[in-house]
C-alpha cells in the first residue's frame, strides 16, 4: 500500500461574500507516495478529486464525524462526472 501523509497547509483568510466576513480557510494536502498530491478544503471536495480522478483511496474520515457522509458524496459525485466525461468521449 502506498504512503500517504496528510499536512494542513495555507492557512489564509477569505472574506465571505454574503457577510464581508473574514474567516479562516485552510487547504490541507495529502503527499501521495508517487510524488503527487491532492490539495482540497471539505471532505467534499477530497471526495469529488478522489471519484473523479478514478483513484484507489478509503475514506479517511472517523464514521462518527459528519465529515465520513461529505466525502462520500464527493465520491460519487466525482465517479459520476468521471463516468460521464468517459462516455462523452466516446460520441
Amino acid at each position: 500500500m502506498e504512503k500517504r501523509v496528510l499536512i494542513r497547509v495555507s492557512p489564509g483568510l477569505s472574506k465571505d461574500a454574503g457577510t464581508g466576513l473574514f474567516e479562516e480557510e485552510v487547504i490541507y494536502t495529502i503527499k501521495l507516495g508517487d510524488g503527487k498530491e491532492i490539495r482540497y478544503k471539505t471532505a467534499y471536495e477530497l471526495g469529488y478529486i478522489v471519484g473523479s480522478n478514478g483513484l484507489n483511496f478509503d475514506n479517511p474520515y472517523d464514521p462518527i464525524n459528519t465529515e465520513v457522509d461529505e466525502f462520500d458524496e464527493g465520491l460519487w459525485a466525482g465517479r459520476a462526472a468521471r463516468k460521464a466525461g468517459q462516455q462523452a468521449g466516446q460520441r
